[in-house]
């Protein structure tokens, strides 16, 4: 097992320690926080196709108001904040990760069409070993970021009051993890300042109105769930939510929204049969679309140096340019995105626990918006239906090695194929029992060169018995390692060094 030394976020929930208080916890955790590989890992996981096919169509549930629109002929400007996660800066990056998606996405931003943006880096980058150590357990500079933010968007919004009439201030926040959680707790405090109503704004159609939008990956808050306000804002037009489905390390329980005026409806993806791997979670209304796709918390946070963050870079400029924030409309990706895989962030903390427990899904803080008034959900409803554009294209390619997958059915001492994925054809199965040897043989329609794939002992007993199962040999190249890995039903069952002939 490999584990990195260094931890992108780390959250201690210190309010829910039953057997330590509070004072010998952080002591405990400060003295542990220089291994870091004891709650964060980084070892690296194939992808199976049933999850490539999840990552590729989720771009349909990718929506977005287009804040070009302009209905109501106000004076439109924009704000973008931007809220990185826990020990993640921009201007400080370690050697084993790269710019979050946060980071990211903020260089891209079309600076022609913006009047404004800011940029925070996350909890626990000072300067100081030991404060930045006691940030990232605790997240003393949660709330601190948040009113950094707030006196900055005051400054901006006096500059701009100053010189224009009839205003309305487009506020765009893009946040991970903790930086997802302040982001929120920013939004939720403009009501409190401003006038973000759209009665408000009905019966003084002059003044200067405040409206937000969100997008958000893997929101956490451990140790500060209680101090920030993470529901809806009354003042968000919409908000769009990525969350890692593949996250279980009981230190990152993830906030899901329950939209009270906006119920969601659940997503269905056109996932191919049998469905094996953990199926994607996806409710989409008009105010607001979560995701539960595959990858870790830094998965989704693209702060891993390689693997399927990328995607959720690209998810993030989908997501701007249907805002009409950025110009570009074709999405490519050079590197082999799904041949360097996705990653398992477990730590020791984890696998000790789940020797002594079992394994535990990942918790979740539902978080309840605010209702509207009756007229206040009809003003929203009607300024949602006035913002979305269905006239937005773009275009996008990955490159990828393809596994080789195929649908089959263990029958006693053979195989019976069923389907064959990424044009194999010609599918034989031989069974020596002399020697013990069982190859499956195949090739492709572009090619009459017969391949072979072997399977020992191991990955013939993973099969089960008289039930439609995958096979799957999967190609998982990043940095030192080079390895072929079998999977039966989404399950890992075998690990080689080589590669199929």
């Amino acid at each position: 097992m490999k584990y990195s030394f260094h931890c992108n976020t780390f959250y201690i929930p210190i309010a829910k320690m039953e057997l330590l208080n509070k004072s010998l916890f952080l002591i405990m955790a400060f003295m542990l926080y220089g291994c870091s590989s004891i709650f964060s890992g980084n070892e690296v996981l194939p992808i199976p196709m049933e999850e490539r096919y999840q990552l590729d169509q989720a771009k349909f549930f990718i929506d977005a108001p287009d804040l070009r629109l302009n209905p109501n002929k106000k004076n439109i400007k924009y704000y973008v904040a931007a809220f990185d996660g826990t020990e993640n800066d921009k201007d400080n990056l370690n050697e084993d990760s790269r710019e979050t998606v946060v980071s990211y996405l903020y260089s891209i931003l079309d600076k022609k069409k913006l009047i404004k943006s800011e940029y925070y880096p996350g909890p626990g980058t000072q300067k100081n070993y030991i404060t930045r150590t006691l940030d990232s357990i605790r997240c003393h500079s949660c709330i601190k970021i948040a009113k950094k933010a707030l006196e900055d968007f005051e400054k901006f919004i006096k500059k701009e009051e100053s010189k224009n009439d009839n205003l309305e201030i487009r506020v765009i926040t893009i946040g991970f993890s903790r930086g997802a959680a302040i982001a929120r707790h920013f939004m939720n405090q403009l009501p409190k300042k401003y006038k973000t109503s759209l009665l408000d704004e009905r019966q003084d159609p002059n003044s200067t109105l405040i409206r937000t939008v969100g997008l958000l990956f893997d929101t956490v808050a451990t140790s500060v769930e209680d101090e920030l306000e993470l529901g809806i804002s009354t003042s968000t037009d919409f908000l769009l939510h990525f969350i890692a489905n593949n996250e279980s390390r009981r230190l990152f329980p993830v906030i899901y929204d329950v939209d009270i005026d906006f119920p969601g409806v659940p997503g269905r993806m056109n996932i191919l049969q049998p469905r094996k791997c953990k199926f994607p979670k996806i409710s989409n209304s008009n105010r607001l679309a979560q995701l539960s796709l595959p990858g870790s918390h830094s998965d989704i946070g693209a702060s891993y140096k390689s693997g399927i963050g990328t995607y959720y870079r690209i998810y993030g400029e989908i997501a701007l340019l249907k805002m009409g924030l950025i110009s570009k409309t074709h999405f490519e990706i050079d590197d082999y995105l799904f041949t360097s895989g996705k990653h398992d962030s477990r730590g020791l903390y984890d696998f000790i626990l789940e020797s002594i427990f079992g394994k535990n899904p990942r918790g979740i803080k539902k978080v309840h918006s605010i209702k509207l008034s009756q007229d206040e959900y009809k003003l929203a409803k009607a300024r949602l239906s006035n913002q979305f554009n269905s006239n937005f294209g773009y275009t996008s390619e990955v490159k990828e090695i393809k596994p080789v997958v195929i649908d089959l059915k263990k029958e006693g001492d053979y195989l019976k194929f069923y389907r064959g994925y990424f044009g194999l054809r010609d599918l034989q199965f031989s069974n020596n029992k002399s020697n013990g040897e069982r190859v499956i043989s195949f090739t492709y329609n572009e090619s009459d060169f017969i391949s072979r794939m072997d399977l020992n002992d191991k990955v013939w007993n993973s099969i089960p018995e008289n039930e439609l199962s995958r096979l799957e040999f999967i190609f998982l190249e990043n940095e030192d390692i080079k390895r072929g890995y079998y999977y039966v039903d989404c399950k890992m069952v075998y690990a080689q060094e080589n590669d199929i002939n």
